[in-house]
């Protein structure tokens, strides 16, 4: 049995939130992408459209506008029934909560261009078990990562408008794991790892939208893979298999590569009254995700718990639907509903991201208390589907049982400004 370091595994881009929403990413950061369930591209009508799609930025009112907020997320502990290698290992997972700040700017207006940047949490991972078989990889594994997205838009004529950014990313990890004595015929004496990693990488977005008519739109976004190469040390201890004897280490260097997918958006909506409904498909290449390559610089740590381990993710796809209305000039409520694929499949699913379908029900409110400021609410229910690995599925990691009782809950607050 072999500890991958680094095992910020699932996935990369990841803060120190539960893991939630598709493999390890976090689809919403104002709360109108939280209120509307993600369904969230096509009819951007704030400054958050900076992120969700930077190419509406020019429809927006012409005066400069800052939005500033934060996520609460709880994410119950997860149910695990069954064996691992044969041996039975039930267990539940600690609680995980964690607080996301989101903030958003747009720029006034220069003539047909105009500038925004968000800076964000975009993925996450946080997984923590105190049982002996899920503690081999996930004891403790925590990454956060912070996203500056600048962008800038031009519309092209009264219907047409695209856009360009950057994603600058930094990614800040660590991971604890353990094995105690006499679990494992090389490693017979066990082993303890504390490693800490990061990164700095680049990436960019682009978007567009076309108004077909006045209350018809359609949008498409897309973000560029990022291959993530994070680069670490470590200290614990591990079993010399040359000589059955604990072997101490302490600050070894180490290192491994994890992609942040590529994603496309496609949507529409419609505006009716005062009401507009929302429908984006969303296509996650999470097929870059194929292995988890490990390596240390010291030999021994190398042989023990480095290595590569196969992912074989799979390319997913998300479903949104939004409903928003507006009651007043200075009230809109917004509902939405969203149900998200899982990448991972039976054969590689692991510990630290014991990932599953995921429907999400949303519910969200924004209210001008003067024309100038906006405070706005919304809160998200999300239910994982249970998730059974049979014997047939030969997984990697020796789980043969059912992950059940996975959920989360979120509230989102933020507070506009228009200048």
């Amino acid at each position: 049995m072999k500890l991958f370091l680094l095992t910020f595994v699932a996935g990369i881009l990841a803060c120190s939130a539960s893991s939630w929403g598709s493999g390890y990413l976090i689809s919403s950061h104002s709360v109108r992408s939280f209120g509307l369930a993600s369904a969230y591209v096509a009819n951007t009508d704030s400054v958050d459209s900076a992120y969700f799609n930077p190419a509406n930025m020019v429809w927006l009112n012409e005066a400069a506008k800052v939005d500033v907020g934060a996520t609460y997320i709880k994410r119950p502990g997860i149910t695990f029934d069954g064996t691992v290698y044969g041996i039975p290992a039930p267990a539940e997972s600690k609680d995980e909560k964690e607080v996301l700040p989101f903030l958003h700017f747009v720029s006034p207006k220069y003539g047909k261009w105009r500038f925004g940047a968000s800076i964000l949490e975009p993925a996450g991972i946080a997984q923590r078990w105190d049982a002996v078989f899920q503690e081999a990889t996930a004891e403790e594994s925590m990454l956060r990562v912070i996203m500056i997205n600048p962008s800038v838009a031009y519309m092209i004529n009264s219907r047409i408008s695209l856009a360009g950014g950057l994603r600058i990313v930094y990614a800040d990890a660590e991971l604890k794991a353990q094995l105690p004595p006499g679990f494992d015929q090389m490693l017979s004496q066990g082993y303890r790892q504390d490693v800490e990693g990061d990164a700095w990488e680049v990436g960019f977005n682009l978007a567009a939208t076309a108004n077909l008519t006045d209350s018809l739109r359609i949008s498409t976004t897309f973000r560029s893979e990022i291959k993530v190469d994070i680069e670490g040390s470590g200290s614990g201890y591990t079993t010399n298999p040359l000589t059955g004897q604990v072997y101490t280490f302490d600050n070894v260097s180490g290192r491994t590569s994890i992609p942040l997918p590529a994603m496309l958006s496609l949507a529409i909506s419609k505006t009716i009254g005062k009401a507009t409904l929302e429908f984006v498909y969303e296509r996650i290449f999470w097929s870059a995700f194929n292995d988890l390559d490990l390596n240390f610089d010291d030999p021994i740590v190398e042989l023990t718990l480095g290595g590569s381990r196969p992912r074989d993710w799979d390319d997913s796809s998300n479903f949104r639907f939004g409903a928003s209305y507006l009651h007043s000039d200075n009230l809109k409520l917004m509902l939405g509903i969203s149900y998200e694929k899982t990448p991972v499949p039976e054969r590689t699913l692991s510990f630290d991201l014991p990932d599953s379908d995921l429907l999400w029900l949303a519910a969200g409110v924004s209210y001008s208390i003067k024309p100038n400021i906006e405070i706005g609410l919304a809160y998200s229910y999300g239910h994982y589907m249970d998730r059974t690995i049979d014997a047939s599925d030969y997984n990697v990691n020796g789980i043969v049982g059912e992950f059940s009782d996975s959920l989360f809950h979120s509230l989102t607050a933020s507070f506009s400004y228009r200048f």
